[in-house]
């Protein structure tokens, strides 16, 4: 019974893979053209536009598809949508300026749109309660794949040459789409209960109309309500203001004043609890995970890895943080049906949070660390403690020359430096370095203070010992300090990204696996195309926005955002985030609807 459904979603699966592959790219592009000399090179606007172009051209396409799944039907919306993918990579590969790969990623941006609304339903009504939350999370396994796989070409061809392994996907795709069937929900809200039965035995194994007797039954009076509720909220032919009007009306004239009602009656059905509540839920959500640093720093990911002068080739990071990604999806799917929804946010989000707040900090003090200042202070300190003798066996002019060599790098000549150094750099350096070693002279004292007070209690085998293993500890972690923070490349900063990646990847599926299932049929399709458009206009701004926000708060400071947007993510759905796993499609509507007496 499983496996048909488990082929029936990798036909999702290629269309999302599609879409990802669109979504991974400017990572490529941007690594291989920005800043670089040659006949097509990208500045950082330039780059900022091509990496948030497809998010805020997807919203576009996104309100199309609730409309056009509901008329066309799920199978041939996604199979649809695999033209304009084909078009945009071929534009792609003939790029030869700013404007035409802008142009290409455009098409692509709104072909993304338009694949959200079907994706979206077609997970959800295809499946049985028991394995919808894992045939929908292997739509997080292939979207980490398809980063993956898009990072790693990246890193071993060019951007033409992956551009052409990308437009063979959607041939594929549609070969493959044909074989499946069409969603049985939406087959019977076209009154195909033939076509609808049929649909349901290929999806439960191929199995005999008697099989599914009771599950097809629920479906027809799931989907008998549905409409009856439309019906009930639509008024008489004899009560519309359009009916009243002049009888020379012709019948084309009111059929669209039909459909025009039946519009309205769909953009009611949004603002009414079942619909509402779920979208208030979903789009702040999605909110949330686009401004927790990965959505923002994806098409740089290469420029911020080389910021945290990670050990290994920066390209190759970012292949392996898409690798860590898999892994994520893969547990996802081990786990969201034993642990929950709301749990797995929840520890994931707090992951997230800590990682950030992490980077933001180790950023910083190493870059404090290698700051001038630190270094001129303890140069100082080095000369102070040295001056007397330099200047009793040198004299004071060589004293001076080296001096000048090393604080300020050059040789100046007593008077210039007697006249501006001194006030402006030397006294400065030489004062915080006395104020340095006043303090270890403090700290000696105190030590000495608290040796005398205590002698005579713990004894002199007691403190000796201590003393030394305290001095052998400093020492210790003085030389771990100086390994991984001191002017070396340190593995620090990508152990918090793979555990960054590995969480994230966990959290930015769980709105998608919400909205596959919480908002009723009837409003599904658009209410779906609505919660993908709020995703990809979020997207858009936290990946339009990335550089600017570095230039602004430094890169350090960027994550400390990321970290306290992680921690409001946190609060809003520990009080707002019900748990939806193991419900039919069925309960969930009621759960949203505020119906607590409905079992």
């Amino acid at each position: 019974r499983s496996l048909l459904q488990v082929l029936a979603s990798v036909a999702c699966n290629f269309v999302l893979l599609d879409l990802n592959l669109s979504l991974a790219y400017p990572t490529i592009l941007i690594a291989q053209l920005h800043q670089k000399e040659g006949p097509l090179s990208l500045d950082d606007v330039q780059a900022s536009w091509l990496a948030s172009i497809p998010f805020i051209c997807q919203p576009v396409g996104s309100v199309v598809s609730g409309l056009l799944v509901q008329l066309m039907g799920r199978k041939r919306s996604l199979m649809l949508v695999n033209v304009p993918f084909l078009v945009g990579w071929l534009l792609m590969y003939t790029a030869h300026s700013f404007e035409q790969l802008a142009v290409a990623q455009v098409i692509l941006g709104v072909t993304i749109g338009l694949c959200e609304a079907p994706l979206n339903t077609y997970y959800g009504e295809i499946s049985q309660p028991e394995l919808r939350g894992i045939l929908a999370g292997t739509a997080g396994t292939t979207y980490q794949t398809g980063f993956f796989l898009e990072y790693l070409l990246g890193k071993v061809t060019n951007w033409r040459t992956v551009v052409i392994m990308n437009a063979v996907l959607p041939v594929i795709t549609v070969l493959y789409f044909s074989q499946v069937p069409e969603s049985p929900i939406w087959l019977l809200s076209k009154g195909r209960k033939r076509d609808a039965q049929n649909a349901l035995c290929w999806l439960r194994g191929w199995v005999k109309p008697n099989a599914v007797k009771e599950e097809f039954s629920q479906l027809v009076r799931y989907s008998e309500e549905a409409k009856k509720e439309i019906e009930l909220r639509t008024p008489d032919e004899e009560e519309r203001p359009e009916a009243n009007t002049l009888l020379d009306w012709t019948h084309r004239e009111h059929v669209t004043a039909k459909r025009r009602w039946k519009c309205l009656g769909l953009a009611r059905d949004v603002l009414r609890p079942p619909t509402l509540r779920p979208l208030s839920l979903v789009v702040p959500f999605f909110f949330f995970v686009h401004w927790t640093a990965m959505t923002a720093i994806r098409p740089y990911m290469v420029h911020v890895f080389e910021g945290f002068k990670v050990p290994i080739d920066p390209m190759w990071a970012t292949v392996g943080s898409a690798g860590i990604g898999i892994l994520g999806s893969l547990c996802l799917l081990l786990l969201v049906h034993s642990t929950g929804k709301r749990p797995l946010s929840l520890c994931c989000i707090a992951v997230c949070s800590v990682a950030c707040v992490l980077l933001g900090l180790y950023l910083n003090f190493h870059s404090f660390l290698n700051s001038s200042q630190i270094k001129s202070v303890i140069s100082s300190s080095v000369i102070i403690s040295q001056y007397r003798i330099w200047k009793e066996i040198y004299g004071l002019e060589t004293t001076l020359e080296y001096l000048n060599k090393q604080l300020f790098g050059c040789l100046i000549t007593e008077r210039k430096w007697r006249r501006q150094f001194p006030p402006l750099c030397l006294r400065r350096n030489l004062k915080e370095a006395i104020v340095l070693q006043v303090a270890m002279a403090v700290t000696g004292f105190l030590g000495s203070v608290v040796m005398i007070g205590s002698v005579n209690r713990l004894g002199k085998r007691s403190l000796a010992m201590s003393s030394v293993a305290v001095c052998a500890l400093s020492c210790l972690l003085l030389g771990v300090y100086d390994y991984l923070f001191v002017d070396r490349a340190t593995w620090v900063p990508l152990v918090l990204f793979t555990v960054f990646s590995f969480a994230n990847s966990i959290q930015g599926q769980i709105p998608w696996l919400l909205v596959a299932e919480a908002f009723p049929f009837r409003t599904r399709g658009l209410a779906g195309g609505m919660a993908a458009a709020s995703n990809y206009i979020a997207s858009f701004i936290a990946a339009k926005t990335f550089l600017s926000t570095e230039h602004s708060l430094q890169m350090y400071g960027s994550f400390w955002f990321f970290g306290v947007v992680n921690c409001l993510c946190f609060a809003f759905l520990y009080f707002l985030l019900p748990e939806t796993e193991g419900k039919s499609l069925e309960e969930i509507e009621h759960l949203f609807a505020g119906n607590k007496d409905h079992k």
